[in-house]
């Protein structure tokens, strides 16, 4: 992906449109952040499903539960304006 973005910003300032260059350092805290927000979500998939496995239904249940109400949020949000 960066060097994707890296010669998208080498076409655009060639092109003498440098003001559509992408910031790098943002660029890298937005992808980090949403990497590390996937990784946690994909960690508490696994322990949900384990604690599952094990009989421990409502540790489960509270285990992904905030998940589940943060994209019931997020649905909502885009809901309301759209």
């Amino acid at each position: 992906m960066q060097h994707m973005m890296d010669a998208y910003d080498h076409v655009a300032t060639d092109a003498g449109r440098s003001d559509l260059a992408s910031d790098p350092k943002k660029f890298q805290e937005t992808v980090s952040a949403v990497a590390s927000k996937k990784a946690d979500y994909i960690v508490a998939l696994a322990k949900s499903k384990m604690l599952e496995d094990f009989g421990e239904h409502e540790a489960a249940d509270a285990t992904i539960k905030p998940y589940f109400l943060e994209s019931l949020d997020e649905k909502s949000a885009i809901e309301r304006i759209t």
